[in-house]
């Protein structure tokens, strides 16, 4: 029998792979919890006699041309039921991310106090480029490994360069954080999750690290290598 802080642990890593890749096999479950391929395997025979996850099967076709020999099936693998979405509470933030420092952890630590599963959009590099003025100094997919690395974080995804409400509509998180100088409206945002058909709650964080900014970190590095040539 697991425990109720396990059933968690196992459901935020299946959740946080079927947003990558659809549906969850054991393998998967366990490279991405650090867990055993078998303990995973029996984690979710448990989590399906629960009601928690359910079995997929995919088929496996030979040939083109829509024309192709059925081969079989795909190993089982499993997704979270309506049961095992509502049992986790999931926060959305995001960010460019592009010098990690203590800011950004002192955020994503309030984000995650939030919930128990939080999920980080991070900017694309069009998007700072627009929004900033400048391109970014770390590429969206470094800045996605590095963020997905970071122990508050179940799961890090690239936003959308168009729309940035397509992700809230893939991830359908329970709360929205943003951060304390992040410029959107709350309730023009909360107007825009109702017409999509969502009850998600939006919340403003409060928590700052004074004179820590990314753009500050920039302005010094960038006078620090004047001082160097000019002196």
């Amino acid at each position: 029998m697991l425990r109720e802080e396990s059933v968690k642990e196992y459901l935020r890593g299946i959740f946080a792979v079927q947003m990558e890749r659809g549906f969850v096999a054991p393998k998967d479950l366990s490279e991405r919890i650090g867990r055993s391929h078998g303990r995973c395997f029996n984690a979710l025979s448990q989590l399906e006699r629960e009601g928690y996850v359910r079995k997929v099967k995919t088929k496996i076709f030979i040939g083109g041309g829509g024309k192709g020999k059925l081969k079989g099936t795909t190993p089982t693998q499993y997704m979270l039921t309506e049961k095992g979405r509502t049992k986790l509470n999931i926060v959305l933030t995001g960010g460019a991310f592009d010098i990690l420092h203590i800011g950004h952890l002192t955020t994503l630590n309030e984000a995650k106090r939030l919930g128990d599963t939080l999920v980080v959009v991070i900017a694309r590099n069009e998007t700072i480029q627009r929004l900033k003025g400048r391109e970014p100094i770390n590429d969206e997919k470094i800045r996605l490994y590095l963020v997905n690395s970071l122990k508050p974080v179940d799961l890090a995804v690239l936003g959308d360069i168009k729309d940035p409400y397509k992700v809230v509509e893939k991830i359908k998180p329970d709360t929205i954080a943003l951060g304390y100088d992040q410029k959107y409206d709350e309730d023009e945002m909360r107007s825009k999750l109702s017409q999509m058909g969502l009850t998600t709650k939006v919340i403003r964080l409060t928590m700052r690290v004074p004179e820590v900014k990314t753009s500050s970190i920039i302005s010094q590095i960038q006078r620090y290598n004047y001082d160097i040539e000019y002196t």
